[in-house]
């Protein structure tokens, strides 16, 4: 409900006088006084200086009732949309202390109360402005300098934070190596522009802090980010949540194993990662397998041309007598990136836990990946790296399984 003129003026007293992160409600007692002494400079400037009371009123009033009349409109009133009135309000209440102290001048008692004058100002005051700065409860906005501190700790050269709405808190407190970016620059930026900056970024920068404000880009940008890059970690710093990603700039350098084969006209495996649970890395030559146990294994993908079918990619442990005994079918990330979204020039990191067979022999195995169309099983033609046609899948790895 909009409160009353009376209450909106004692609001912006109390608030005046205490400040935005007032520490208690202002007593009856020590409100008379404020009053008073507010009252007080006001009459004795009407005394001295007639135009300066004239000024006083009105730059004490107008706007109080002008916030109220709307108020009772829509209800809109915070006490710091009238913190301008705080000159006006300084003003006439040190015009009342220096009438007050000029009546005291002439008792013996005059030091004593002249200080507890003082302090009835300036102790609210200070820990009005110690809680502001200090007390989460008390502030605005939200924690900037905590922000600011981690990425200052963490972001390293070369890397890039978006921030999807243009705050320049951002700017103003984070003096760092990472450079800074507002995505959507605009709300009138189309998704197809949003994706074109993406991809750039994704190209010239190895790591990008994604740093969501509002729900300006919808989620836009963190589920492409999600298909595109590497979540490296996420933190909840004071009032944000911040996203660290890794683009292909940086994991592909870190990439065991290059192939460099195509699979149909637009798809090419650039190389993958193998590792077997609960066992280091290791190179895939030496590699044993346990039944009952499990592979690790990481796909990296570039879509060369527009791809218009959805494909699934099957990943199949065989024996010597291509036998399966470990098998995990699915489209990119688990169906979270199509091969029909794929755009030219994109990088998908796809990861597969292939299950070993419990019964599975001892004996040689071979890893098999490809892609297939659902509905009629068609695999893509496989394509080594001089171009010559190699059946309709790829062997990755030959391993060996023992107890």
């Amino acid at each position: 409900d909009a409160p009353s003129l009376p209450e909106m003026a004692w609001r912006m007293a109390n608030a005046l006088a205490q400040g935005e992160g007032r520490w208690l409600e202002m007593p009856v007692l020590l409100g008379g006084v404020y009053l008073g002494l507010l009252i007080l400079g006001l009459l004795s400037t009407w005394r001295v200086k007639p135009r300066l009371f004239i000024f006083l009123v009105v730059y004490l009033f107008i706007p109080l009732l002008a916030v109220w009349v709307i108020d009772t409109w829509r209800p809109l009133f915070r006490e710091r949309y009238l913190n301008a009135l705080a000159p006006a309000y300084l003003i006439a209440w040190a015009a009342g202390v220096w009438k007050f102290g000029s009546f005291l001048l002439r008792q013996p008692w005059s030091t004593l109360v002249a200080l507890a004058t003082l302090a009835l100002f300036s102790l609210p005051q200070g820990v009005a402005l110690d809680r502001y700065y200090h007390d989460p409860q008390q502030r605005k906005s939200p924690d900037w300098r905590a922000l600011a501190s981690y990425l200052r700790e963490r972001a390293q050269e070369g890397d890039v934070i978006i921030e999807t709405y243009p705050d320049p808190a951002l700017v103003y407190y984070y003096r760092g190596l990472a450079t800074s970016v507002v995505l959507p620059p605009t709300n009138e930026t189309s998704s197809v522009a949003i994706e074109e900056q993406l991809r750039e970024l994704t190209t010239t920068h190895a790591r990008i802090w994604y740093l969501p404000i509002g729900d300006r880009d919808r989620g836009m940008i963190g589920r492409w980010l999600d298909r595109h890059t590497l979540l490296v970690e996420t933190q909840s710093i004071a009032d944000f949540r911040l996203a660290l990603y890794e683009t292909p700039l940086s994991f592909l350098q870190r990439m065991a194993y290059f192939s460099g084969w195509r699979l149909g006209e637009g798809i090419e495996l650039i190389g993958f990662d193998l590792s077997i649970q609960d066992q280091s890395p290791t190179n895939v030559s030496s590699a044993v397998l346990a039944p009952g146990g499990s592979l690790q294994l990481v796909l990296y993908w570039r879509a060369l041309a527009e791809v218009t079918t959805s494909y699934h990619v099957f990943t199949h442990l065989v024996d010597t007598q291509d036998r399966i005994w470990g098998q995990w079918d699915q489209p990119p990330q688990g169906g979270g990136f199509l091969t029909s979204e794929w755009r030219p020039g994109d990088v998908i990191r796809d990861t597969y836990t292939i299950p070993v067979d419990p019964q599975a022999p001892s004996g040689e195995y071979r890893l098999l990946v490809g892609m297939y169309e659902l509905q009629s099983g068609q695999r893509l033609p496989v394509y080594d790296p001089l171009e010559a046609l190699r059946g309709d899948y790829l062997v990755l790895a030959n391993l060996r399984v023992s107890p």
